[in-house]
């Protein structure tokens, strides 16, 4: 094969140059796949210099918001995950649709190809999540934002040695470009750079309210704007939800309109907290989606390694990859079909403190009373009874 020369060796942003149409198609495709496979991890690269000012900016914003405690410590690995796992969100390059591959909502096209290499070539997928390979660090949570650029250069330092070790062993490379997976367009820069600081951001917030004891609560097959419009004479209480905004939070509740589910946030110190306001500033400075925080959490609870590390469920061979769990937050349901005289308030959580029978403290004997979280849909409001009473009295 005569080819004229061209640099593709890791990441140079303008050294590695596509194919001119002087070869025969079958070393035109090899050539194509190089550059293809290179360039895709180049602009992911690229990404990371554009997202970085921004997450910086971002996590410090997030942290004084939530406020978690001081000493709340993040290791460098789940950090750098957290970025490595943005790779399974982004948008799906022609080739793969060409390739008939199938793609999941959650997963997209990488995990098509690096569940593949996770079984054949572990080594390529350990270089970009090298768990074990690097020096300890501890971060406190509110020091990501100030340590983001140290941060990530060690990550894209993984991506360099990704690139590096898919391009120089021939059985990796036959596995990542044999689907033709990369033969199309790479994602936007600005697709890239997006996804990027939304994932990170969700591992950061996620992570700061797990430290206040905040949780996700989620009702099954429930539109509660729908709830509280033809069944406002039913409910124990208005919970006034007139209308969903466009990020599609109405009062304490985000609706997920592809499941019908609607999800809430719930501190187990101060349950009368209504975390409508964290919302909309969460969704409308476009920190994460309702998507990635709550739907994200839904979906990977149970999974392996749920809330001990973000993104990454496995390597192994009968597991592969899993990198759409970045949200940590406990996910708890709100248990429905409840004798009303029983104490059950989740289906798949331990009671919380302060969900209290006879708890609202207006010392009426006659009629049982239950104290309940602000974002509560449950049997005690769906079920009005005019011998019992529900109440948000707090902590």
């Amino acid at each position: 094969m005569n080819i004229v020369s061209e640099d593709c060796t890791g990441i140079k942003e303008t050294a590695c140059l596509p194919p001119q149409n002087i070869y025969t198609p079958e070393e035109f495709y090899v050539l194509y796949n190089i550059y293809s496979i290179n360039q895709f991890f180049n602009s992911w690269w690229t990404a990371l210099n554009a997202a970085n000012g921004l997450a910086a900016d971002t996590i410090t914003a997030i942290v004084n918001m939530i406020s978690p405690p001081q000493k709340t410590n993040v290791e460098l690995f789940e950090i750098l995950t957290a970025l490595a796992s943005s790779l399974a969100f982004l948008d799906v390059p022609a080739g793969l649709a060409l390739a008939g591959i199938a793609v999941g909502t959650a997963t997209k096209f990488a995990l098509e190809v690096a569940q593949t290499a996770a079984q054949q070539t572990p080594n390529i997928l350990k270089a970009l999540y090298p768990q074990g390979t690097l020096a300890p660090a501890t971060y406190q949570i509110g020091t990501i934002g100030a340590e983001m650029a140290s941060i990530v250069m060690q990550f894209q330092t993984s991506v360099s040695n990704t690139v590096n070790l898919i391009e120089s062993n021939s059985t990796a490379f036959s596995i990542w470009a044999g689907t033709g997976a990369f033969t199309g367009p790479v994602p936007s820069l600005d697709a890239e750079k997006n996804q990027l600081y939304q994932t990170l951001n969700t591992f950061v917030i996620t992570r700061a309210y797990d430290s206040n004891d905040v949780i996700a609560t989620v009702a099954m097959d429930t539109d509660v704007q729908q709830l509280w419009a033809n069944s406002s004479n039913s409910l124990s209480y208005d919970i006034n939800c007139p209308y969903y905004d466009q990020y599609g939070v109405c009062n304490a509740w985000w609706h997920d309109n592809s499941t019908n589910r609607a999800y809430a946030l719930d501190s187990l110190r101060h349950m009368s907290k209504n975390f409508n306001s964290d919302m909309e500033t969460i969704f409308s400075n476009n920190w994460t989606t309702g998507a990635l925080l709550f739907a994200g959490a839904d979906q990977c609870k149970g999974t392996p390694n749920y809330q001990q590390s973000p993104g990454i469920s496995d390597f192994s061979p009968t597991q592969g990859l899993t990198t759409a769990c970045m949200s940590t937050l406990t996910m708890c349901t709100w248990q429905m079909g409840c004798n009303l005289a029983a104490f059950c308030e989740f289906s798949d959580c331990p009671t919380q403190d302060g969900f209290e029978m006879n708890g609202c403290g207006d010392g009426d004997s006659s009629i049982y009373s239950v104290n309940v979280p602000y974002g509560y849909i449950g049997d005690f409001l769906t079920n009005a009874n005019p011998l019992s009473e529900v109440c948000n009295t707090g902590p």
